[in-house]
């Protein structure tokens, strides 16, 4: 238990500052200051993030900023009293969201404290909180968030607001179906930020048995939605499409018509989930122990790759940039865990990059140049070609003093 928990402590610790002498300039954030569509820097654990020049995480129930380039503590932030469930850089960089939530899971659980907190890198301090909200997102273009809102004497069911994060004012609300929650839902904006998905049973889980339902950002009327019965591996891609991966048919439709763009007959490949590049164009179908095989949609050829670990897969994601498949495998020591990097293209292996103790993957860094591992020691490494940049002792000079029972 006490190795199960460290790992969540350094886990936590990992993503926020690697800014240095460019750190961004406070103020309202400008329309087209944006990187890529935030969807597509997926991360493992929600409770990091890694914007390629910081890192922000969590120790306990405080959020901490450190510089990438030196490991460097830049910020110690105070103010939730529950498990940090999710943290976000803002698309400018200048300000971050956490959330503080714990799930009821069977015992029917009450969190002590659901709360986001929007807050001023620069300074250190709260800008805005919004009680009784969870995970909250930033539109493409930093002016508004998007959180799970809990229902009032339900804590079990949550709700969809849309905020002006900078005065706190709500501008639009959707009532999501019984039962939805952030811990296997999802809640992003579109691309254009004119909308937003709800993805029921979460946005890269496998074996899905729900769907997508989209709305409008500006009221919240519900503007489309798509469903489906059984799946290894979805995407709602960045051309507002939903591409599964099924046991019959792998498919790209459009949520607003329920109109079928394209369809593959599956690889006939057992799997343990299916990979979509973030555009959808390519599937890559990740086995335990054996081949790797990538499928071109709009093609519907299938390129064999090469051999994953014979450890079952922890996790995997897709550079922002599409050209990248970082899979994490192994739980325990004997089973050697490490990543493995390959071309999504091809399914190649590029790298293996031993983890170090406690270690899991952070994510990619939003221009896709640079991954971050961490753990006991935090390492970055080249996403070309998997070679260490630089190792990080991020917790040299944070505590373990926690009381995890809290």
């Amino acid at each position: 238990m006490n190795r199960i928990l460290r790992t969540g402590f350094c886990m936590a610790l990992l993503l926020a500052c690697f800014a240095g002498s460019n750190q961004p300039v406070l103020g309202e954030p400008k329309l087209g200051a944006t990187g890529p569509w935030m969807q597509s820097i997926e991360r493992p654990n929600r409770a990091w993030d890694y914007d390629g020049k910081r890192i922000i995480g969590f120790v306990g129930q405080k959020i901490l900023l450190w510089d990438a380039a030196t490991g460097k503590l830049l910020q110690k932030m105070d103010g939730h009293k529950e498990r940090i469930f999710a943290v976000r850089f803002s698309p400018d960089g200048a300000h971050a969201l956490s959330s503080s939530w714990m799930s009821p899971g069977g015992i029917m659980y009450k969190s002590k404290d659901t709360r986001t907190i929007l807050w001023n890198l620069a300074r250190g301090d709260m800008k805005t909180e919004f009680k009784d909200q969870v995970a909250g997102e930033f539109s493409p273009d930093g002016k508004r968030i998007l959180t799970f809102s809990a229902r009032p004497k339900d804590v079990v069911s949550f709700d969809a607001v849309v905020w002006d994060p900078f005065i706190g004012r709500q501008l639009a609300t959707a009532e999501l179906d019984k039962f939805s929650e952030p811990e296997s839902d999802a809640l992003y904006f579109l691309p254009d930020g004119r909308g937003f998905a709800y993805v029921k049973m979460g946005a890269f889980r496998a074996r899905s048995y729900s769907g997508v339902v989209l709305y409008d950002a500006e009221d919240g009327s519900e503007v489309g939605r798509s469903g489906w019965k059984d799946c290894d591996g979805l995407r709602f891609t960045s051309s507002g499409a939903l591409a599964l991966f099924g046991k019959k048919n792998t498919t790209i439709t459009d949520v607003r018509s329920g109109k079928e763009l394209s369809s593959v007959p599956p690889g006939g490949q057992s799997c343990w989930r299916a990979v979509w590049s973030h555009d959808g164009k390519r599937v890559a179908a990740v086995p335990r122990g054996d081949v790797i095989q990538v499928c071109d949609i709009e093609t519907g050829k299938v390129i064999a790759g090469d051999n994953t670990h014979p450890a079952r897969p922890h996790s995997a994601i897709v550079s922002p940039d599409n050209v990248r498949l970082a899979i994490e495998s192994g739980s325990n020591a004997e089973d050697n865990p490490e990543v493995r990097l390959y071309d999504m293209n091809t399914g190649k292996e590029i790298a293996r990059i031993k983890l170090a103790q406690w270690g899991h993957m952070i994510g990619f860094a939003p221009d896709s140049k640079t991954l971050l591992v961490g753990g006991s020691e935090f390492v970055i490494y080249d996403a070309e070609n998997g070679k260490k940049i630089r190792s990080l002792k991020l917790l040299d000079d944070v505590s373990f003093e926690h009381d995890w029972n809290q």
